[in-house]
């Protein structure tokens, strides 16, 4: 069997790629602010859990889509 993926198909699935890396960007980030809350309030190592959980919420608004990516 032998598929034929014309130029439009394989622009659509180059452009899903990014949309795809962003979601896990998104997720990513917001489990390790969820560990790092859980270090925070659970461990004696409250400074590590907090330095964690910025950096996941860093990344968690860093993953957004801008305004300037979105297709009007």
């Amino acid at each position: 069997m032998v598929f034929i993926i014309n130029n439009n198909e394989f622009n659509s699935i180059k452009s899903m790629e990014g949309h795809v890396m962003k979601l896990l960007g998104i997720l990513l980030g917001f489990i390790f602010a969820m560990i790092g809350l859980i270090i925070a309030i659970h461990s004696a190592h409250w400074i590590v859990g907090l330095l964690i959980t910025f950096g996941g919420l860093f990344t968690c608004i860093n993953s957004l889509p801008s305004y300037d990516e979105r297709v009007l």
